[in-house]
C-alpha cells in the first residue's frame, strides 16, 4: 500500500530505532552517531564558517547541532543509506550517495566533515586529503591514523597539516562501541605559496603527465543532442539509459585524455600541447558533461516532465547550483528526484497561473456576472501580467484564439513558420497544468502543417486540447470542457477571485459554472509517494 509522508518533516525516531530499521533493509554502512561532546569540539574549532559538506551524513544530526546553536549554513552530504536520506532536513542538499563512486575536487566547500566506517577510515582519509576542495576538515578516525603510512603520505602530497584536538570513545554514545578516537582538523592555506590546487593532485596522480608548455588549444564538440535523446526516450528504463550514455562519454573523455598524455614529452612539445590547457580542458569537460546529463534529467524524465512546464523547471535547476559537483548515477539520479519533487511543490501555484495569463487575451475571457468594468485593449496589454494592477475576475472560454503564444516563429519572407522545438514545450507545458488537475493525457500530436488539426488525448480517447495553427501566426486552441472548469476555478481561487465553492455559481458564466465546485482546490497535493520514488530505477 502507498503512504504519505511529510518529507519537509520527517519523523524524529530513536538511535535504537533507526539502527534496528537499517540492520533490517541491510543498509547499516556502520552507522555511529557523532556524540554531543564531539560535535562541541568541532564546534569550537572551527575558524571560519561557511558552506558545509558532510560525508556520511547519517540523518543529519551535526545540521540539527548546528542549528541549535544558531549556525545556518548551507549545508550539502553524501549519505548512502536510504532511510537515512528520508529522515535529512529538507534544506540539506545530497551531492552524491555512495561515497566510493563519488568525486571530491569537483565539490568546493569551506568546511568538509566526516565520520566516517572505520573499516574504511584509511581510504576515506586519504580521499577528503588528496581530493578534498576544502579550507578546513574535521574527521572523527580510530586514534590509529598517526601510524597509518598511507595517510601520512597523503598528507605530505598535499601539503596539508593535520591537527588532533582530542581524544574520546564511543562507550557512552547513543551507539556504542569500544573504538578509540581522535578528532583531527586538516588546515590547508589556500593563499600560500605551497598550496597545492585538490585537482591539479589528482590530475597529475591519475594521468601522471609533466612536460613542458606548447601552444595546444582545445576546442569542445558539442553533443549529438538527437541521437542521445532518443535513445533516451526509446530505453525502457530512462535512468539506467542515462547512467549508460554518461558513463560511455566519460569513459570517452578519461580514454583520450589518457592517450594524450602517454605520448612521450618530446612529442607532446612537438605538436604544441600545454600541460595546462589539458588540465583545464579536462575540468570544463568533467562539469559540463554532468551539468549536461542533470538538465536532461529535469527535461526528459516522466516523473519530473507530467508534473512541471519548462520554465518551472527551469527555475527549479538553476536553483540547484551545485549539480555540476553531484555525481550521475542511479542512486544519486533518485535523491536529486526527491529534493526536485519536495521543492516542486512551490512552482505547482505558480506556473499554473502564469500558464493561464499567458492564454489570456480579450477575446478569451468571459467576465463574471458581478464583473461590470469595461477594459480597453490598451489598458488590458499594460496591465494583464502586472498582478498588482491586472484585470481579473473573468473565465477563459474553452475555445482560445492566441495572436502572440510560442508557437510560431518568423521567417525570412515575413510569414509564419511552425516551431517544433517552441511546440513540444507548450504541449508538455499544457499536459504539465492538465495533470496536475487530474486529467491524464495518453498521447500527443505535434502540429507540422498549418490549417490541421491536431489533438492531445485522454485514455479514454477524448480530445484534452484541440489545435491548429494559421499561417497569419494565429493558433486555436479548443480545451476539453472539464479542463477549462478546473483551470479557472484554481486560478480564481489562487488569485482570490472566488473565496469558496458557492461563488462558482454566482460568478462563472453557467456553462462555465456546472459541476465545476468538484475542481475546487484541486491542483496537485503536496504529499509524495514514496513507492512511487522508488518505482524510478525500476524496469
Amino acid at each position: 500500500m502507498n503512504t504519505l509522508f511529510d518529507l519537509d518533516n520527517p519523523p524524529r525516531k530513536s538511535t535504537r530505532q533507526i539502527v534496528s530499521e537499517l540492520k533490517e533493509a541491510g543498509q547499516d554502512f556502520e552507522f555511529y552517531p557523532t556524540t554531543r561532546e564531539m560535535m562541541e569540539v568541532v564546534f569550537n574549532h572551527i575558524s571560519d564558517w561557511g558552506d558545509i559538506l558532510d560525508i556520511g551524513c547519517g540523518n543529519g544530526g551535526f545540521k540539527r547541532f548546528l542549528e541549535a546553536k544558531g549556525k545556518n549554513v548551507t549545508y550539502y552530504g553524501i549519505e548512502k543509506s536510504e532511510i537515512l536520506l528520508n529522515q535529512l532536513p529538507a534544506d540539506v542538499y545530497i551531492l552524491g550517495t555512495d561515497f566510493n563512486n563519488c568525486t571530491l575536487i569537483d565539490k568546493k566547500v569551506k568546511i568538509i566533515f566526516c565520520n566516517p566506517p572505520y573499516s574504511e577510515y584509511e581510504t576515506w582519509t586519504k580521499r577528503i586529503i588528496t581530493e578534498g576542495n576544502f579550507k578546513e576538515a574535521f574527521l572523527i578516525i580510530p586514534e590509529r591514523w598517526k601510524d597509518n603510512k598511507t595517510i601520512q603520505e597523503s598528507l605530505k602530497s598535499a601539503n596539508i597539516r593535520a591537527v588532533s584536538l582530542a581524544a574520546m570513545d564511543f562507550l557512552n554514545a547513543e551507539r556504542q562501541a569500544r573504538a578509540k578516537i581522535e578528532i583531527i582538523k586538516l588546515i590547508k592555506d589556500n593563499y600560500s605559496s605551497n598550496y597545492i590546487d585538490p585537482f591539479n593532485l589528482w590530475f597529475e596522480t591519475t594521468f601522471k603527465i609533466n612536460v613542458e608548455k606548447g601552444k595546444w588549444e582545445w576546442e569542445y564538440e558539442e553533443e549529438q543532442r538527437k541521437k542521445i535523446k532518443d535513445q533516451i526516450v526509446s530505453a525502457p528504463n530512462k535512468i539506467e539509459a542515462f547512467v549508460n550514455l554518461y558513463n560511455e562519454e566519460m569513459n570517452r573523455l578519461y580514454t583520450s585524455f589518457k592517450s594524450i598524455c602517454a605520448l612521450d614529452a618530446d612529442t607532446l612539445k612537438d605538436i604544441g600541447v600545454d600541460t595546462e590547457k589539458v588540465r583545464e580542458a579536462l575540468r570544463y569537460k568533467l562539469e559540463h558533461t554532468k551539468i549536461l546529463y542533470w538538465h536532461r534529467i529535469f527535461n526528459f524524465l516522466d516523473e519530473i516532465t507530467t508534473r512541471l512546464t519548462y520554465n518551472a523547471r527551469e527555475e527549479l535547476f538553476n536553483k540547484f547550483d551545485r549539480l555540476n559537483q553531484v555525481d550521475f548515477n542511479e542512486s544519486n539520479i533518485r535523491s536529486v528526484v526527491i529534493w526536485i519533487l519536495k521543492n516542486a511543490v512551490s512552482l505547482f501555484d505558480d506556473q499554473l497561473i502564469k500558464l493561464y495569463m499567458t492564454l489570456t487575451q480579450p477575446d478569451n475571457i468571459i467576465k463574471y456576472k458581478s464583473n461590470q468594468r469595461v477594459f480597453r485593449r490598451d489598458q488590458w496589454y499594460n496591465n494583464h501580467f502586472n498582478r498588482e494592477n491586472s484585470i481579473s475576475h473573468y473565465c477563459l472560454s474553452y475555445r482560445i484564439i492566441c495572436d502572440s503564444l510560442y508557437f510560431r516563429t518568423s521567417t525570412w519572407s515575413g510569414g509564419y513558420e511552425i516551431d517544433r522545438g517552441k511546440v513540444q514545450t507548450i504541449v508538455g507545458d499544457l499536459c504539465a497544468i492538465a495533470y496536475n488537475l487530474g486529467f491524464v493525457s495518453a498521447s500527443k500530436d505535434i502540429p507540422e502543417n498549418f490549417g490541421e488539426k491536431y489533438y492531445i488525448l485522454m485514455p479514454d480517447g477524448k480530445p484534452l486540447i484541440e489545435f491548429k495553427f494559421y499561417q497569419n501566426g494565429n493558433t486555436h486552441l479548443k480545451l476539453n470542457k472539464e479542463f477549462a472548469k478546473a483551470l479557472n476555478v484554481e486560478v480564481a481561487r489562487l488569485l482570490g477571485w472566488i473565496r469558496d465553492k458557492s461563488d462558482i455559481a454566482k460568478e462563472f458564466p453557467d456553462e462555465m459554472a456546472e459541476g465545476a465546485e468538484k475542481y475546487y482546490n484541486s491542483n496537485f497535493s503536496q504529499a509524495i509517494m514514496t513507492t512511487k520514488i522508488k518505482l524510478l530505477t525500476s524496469n
